[in-house]
């Protein structure tokens, strides 16, 4: 992640931005929060 080079290290929301982009995770807002959720994760879960 990090290359030992200044602002090579991104900040989580920018993460959490690209996996949403990408369809991995869900963004809920609730209230004034955000909340990722990953759907596929979830299903799997509920099948046991």
């Amino acid at each position: 992640m990090a290359s030992g080079k200044p602002g090579a290290v991104q900040s989580a929301s920018a993460y959490l931005k690209t996996l949403v982009e990408v369809d991995i995770l869900k963004e809920l807002k609730v209230g004034r929060e955000k909340l990722f959720i990953n759907p596929r994760l979830l299903q799997t879960l509920s099948i046991r």
